[in-house]
């Protein structure tokens, strides 16, 4: 039962490029105060307990890190945004996929992957990891999504 779970939700997972829509596409650039057209890059965050953890990071960790990757993106021309379960919960389908993810009995960060899509099916546009900063201006290939904004990962191996 829970390996046919896994497959729904791996399922679930493919057909995300027909849950975004392109209008959500719009939302992925804004103006700063100085008029500018500013590509939005998202992440999420969910705080998990401490003593379910399995990183050494503190509260204070987290926190430090999340304001680093805030003040990178910025310094690089973009708009941070950090989306969290709030805005996962906005998506129509969120306690039916909330639901199939806890009857995995997974880690707590392992549900929080699967969440940051749900919160991105709502939002669309770019995300990254919080631990994942820009090395280079490339603010102006953040303006236009690619594939007509049809859900896309892009991943160094």
């Amino acid at each position: 039962a829970q390996q046919a779970t896994y497959l729904r939700l791996v399922f679930w997972f493919l057909s995300l490029p027909t849950l975004l829509s392109l209008e959500n596409s719009t939302a992925s650039v804004s103006k700063d105060d100085s008029k500018r057209r500013r590509p939005i890059i998202y992440t999420y965050f969910e705080r998990i307990p401490e003593e379910r953890r399995f990183t050494d990071m503190t509260d204070e960790d987290d926190d430090a890190l999340l304001q680093y990757w805030k003040l990178s993106w910025e310094s690089a021309g973009w708009q941070p945004v950090v989306l969290g379960r709030s805005e996962a919960e906005e998506h129509p389908q969120f306690n039916l996929y909330n639901n199939e993810i806890k009857s995995l009995r997974m880690d707590d960060f392992s549900e929080n992957a699967f969440r940051r899509y749900i919160a991105m099916a709502v939002k669309g546009g770019w995300m990254c990891d919080y631990d994942v900063f820009p090395l280079r201006d490339f603010r102006s290939k953040g303006l236009e999504l690619p594939y007509d904004g049809k859900f896309a990962i892009y991943d160094i191996v």
